[in-house]
This record gives structure tokens, C-alpha cells and sequence, in this order.
């Protein structure tokens, strides 16, 4: 992995894990985990990878984080497997997105109809990338 995708390892995991609300900021971040990038650096990652701003948190957000609240119906871990349901016919496209989202740890995912079975490195990472998907759903 070269230094860009792991600057953007990096930025994925500080959204996801801190409420970030300027460039400042999460410029800030990325330099205290070890990253030297410039304010132009940082508004290209934003862009690269597509963060929004929440409406009500005015926090930076992975565009995933919207999919997931309208797509997942529960996630929960079991071991080193993370198990995704979503409504009927979508958990393809659900799927995806979660392939997509570059979760640190996870070695794939294979996808039916209303379930997505996600294959985690180690127990630790299945139980926060079902606790990250689960707490982004829909209540």
C-alpha cells in the first residue's frame, strides 16, 4: 500500500471514528497519526473520497454511513464473521458499499439476497465493523 492509500486508510478511520467538522481539523488528525499533507491534500482526499457533512452533526461522514441507514436492518458479529441483513433484494448492492468502504481487516464479502456475511481478520475487527454498521442503521 503506498502512502496515499494509507493516508486515506488513515482519514477513513479518524471519520469514523472522531466527529471531525473542518479541513483544519481533520488536517490536524492526519498529522498526529503520522501523515504530512498539505490543506490542498486534504480537500483532495475529502473529494477522493467522497465525505459529506451530516445535517444535524455538521460532522464529516463516509457516503456509506447514509447507504447504512437506509439499507441495513441489523449487523452483528459472530467470531471472525460480521453478518449483515438488509431488506429483501438488496443486500447486493449492500454488499457493494461495504466493499467499498475499505474497512481495515476485512478479507471480503460474499453477498445473497437480504444478507451480507463479511470475513474479518480477527474476532476484534468483526465486533467493530458490526458495532460501526449496526449504530449507523436505521432505529
Amino acid at each position: 500500500m503506498g502512502k496515499r492509500e494509507e493516508r486515506l486508510s488513515a482519514i477513513r478511520t479518524i471519520v469514523r471514528t472522531t466527529a471531525v467538522r473542518t479541513q483544519a481539523e481533520l488536517g490536524r488528525l492526519v498529522a498526529e497519526a503520522g501523515f504530512e499533507c498539505t490543506q490542498a491534500t486534504i480537500s483532495r482526499d475529502i473529494a477522493d473520497l467522497g465525505l459529506e457533512k451530516r445535517p444535524r452533526s455538521k460532522c464529516y461522514a463516509l457516503p456509506e454511513e447514509a447507504q447504512f441507514e437506509r439499507m441495513v436492518v441489523s449487523a452483528a458479529a459472530a467470531g471472525n464473521i460480521v453478518v449483515v441483513k438488509s431488506p429483501a433484494g438488496t443486500a447486493q448492492g449492500l454488499g457493494a458499499i461495504i466493499d467499498h468502504a475499505g474497512f481495515d481487516g476485512i478479507l471480503g464479502s460474499v453477498a445473497g439476497d437480504d444478507t451480507v456475511m463479511m470475513i474479518a481478520r480477527d474476532e476484534a475487527t468483526a465486533l467493530s465493523v458490526a458495532d460501526y454498521i449496526d449504530s449507523h442503521r436505521r432505529p
